[in-house]
């Protein structure tokens, strides 16, 4: 067999490696992939005990850099699913990154929550005013990164903070007045969050899923991915989804399930990036890539490109779904699809200066745009 033979099928074989090392999961703590340094470790535990293998420990900048954000202050609001829309704004002055906007929905469905690098804001009025959440004790001021607000029940969240180069998960149960440290973590910030009952589903910023039980006030790893998990979707179509910074989604069959990744478009050289994804009532799947916007009604087996909107730029910036009502933004111009992208309909409602990077369906056609 010549060298160069053999050089080629060594050089094939180090690539496929190397693919199945960067998608590959654990469920083992502190676990190693194939690619070594990337392997995350728990850094601290509820009592404050470092455990876990060696890896990498982000840094504050890599925590709040790392977490699915866009700079806003402004917002523009809608009571009538987008058919009229109306502006807000965030009384700050410099940079502002938003992380989440959340809806109280269980007594007060005009109270909005918004999850900032500045602190955390609240409306009562629907979110034409803010006002900034100072608690007590000084967990939440205007200096802390709170990631994300998570509604429980009437009264009741889980918020992330992460402050002091440390993320804490708190509860409270009478609107901020008082919160209860749930668990905390140096150098690391919890992303997202996901109740089961008294279980608590918790994204890292180093890429673990952590199950943490409220009752016996323990957890574990469950799996470890090599990019920060940025959301965690519950879809109650029977799978479980985890969207990590790298663009990858990642489904399981529930939380402790196996983790498999889905890709808009398969073979080994696919990245299967995806910049947003968007989850229909009627269990299509709509993910947002590098070509465009992709559809599977096959819960991510396969992907279809849409290519039939009538687009003046090809470029998608947003991507929104709700129920089965699918909502883009292109170029400043609103397309929405009621038939699963058969047809789309221009609603060019928004302002020319106003650059729409998410939407937040609030339910009763209350709906926030923010830049």
């Amino acid at each position: 067999m010549s060298d160069k033979l053999i050089f080629t099928g060594m050089l094939a074989i180090a690539v496929v490696g190397a693919y199945l090392g960067i998608v590959g999961v654990s469920n083992v703590l502190g676990a190693s992939f194939d690619l070594g340094d990337l392997a995350p470790s728990l850094s601290m535990n509820a009592t404050g005990a470092t455990g876990g293998a060696s890896g990498f420990l982000a840094s504050a900048a890599s925590v709040i850099g790392g977490a699915s954000s866009h700079e806003a202050s402004r917002f523009m609001i809608s009571f009538d699913n987008l058919k009229n829309i109306y502006p807000a704004k965030l009384n700050l002055q410099g940079d502002i990154r938003i992380y989440d906007v959340d809806v109280y929905t269980h007594t007060s469905p005009e109270i909005l929550m918004v999850s900032t690098n500045r602190g955390l804001y609240y409306s009562d009025n629907t979110g034409l005013t803010w006002r900034a959440v100072k608690t007590p004790q000084g967990e939440i001021t205007t200096e802390s990164v709170v990631l994300r607000v998570v509604p429980v029940d009437t009264n009741s969240y889980l918020v992330s903070v992460f402050q002091n180069g440390v993320g804490f998960v708190y509860y409270t149960s009478d609107m901020f007045a008082t919160l209860q440290r749930l668990v905390y973590f140096a150098d690391e910030g919890v992303y997202d969050m996901v109740a089961y009952g008294n279980t608590l589903y918790l994204a890292m910023s180093n890429g673990q899923l952590i199950q943490y039980d409220r009752v016996k006030e323990t957890f574990r790893v469950t799996h470890t991915f090599p990019s920060p998990i940025v959301r965690l979707y519950d879809n109650k179509d029977g799978f479980f989804y985890a969207l990590l910074k790298s663009g990858v989604l990642m489904q399981a069959a529930g939380p402790l399930g196996e983790y498999t990744k889905i890709s808009v478009q398969k073979g080994w050289f696919s990245s299967g990036s995806m910049k947003s994804v968007g989850f229909a009532s009627s269990g299509d799947i709509y993910a947002l890539g590098k070509e465009g916007l992709y559809r599977s009604e096959n819960y991510g087996v396969t992907f279809d490109l849409i290519d039939n909107i009538p687009l003046l730029k090809k470029q998608i910036d947003a991507l929104a779904v709700s129920g089965n009502v699918v909502y883009i933004i292109s170029n400043g111009r609103m397309y929405i699809s009621t038939n699963a992208g058969g047809s789309w309909k221009l609603q060019d409602n928004i302002p020319s200066d106003f650059g729409v990077h998410q939407f937040y369906f609030l339910g009763g056609g209350r709906v926030i745009l923010s830049e």
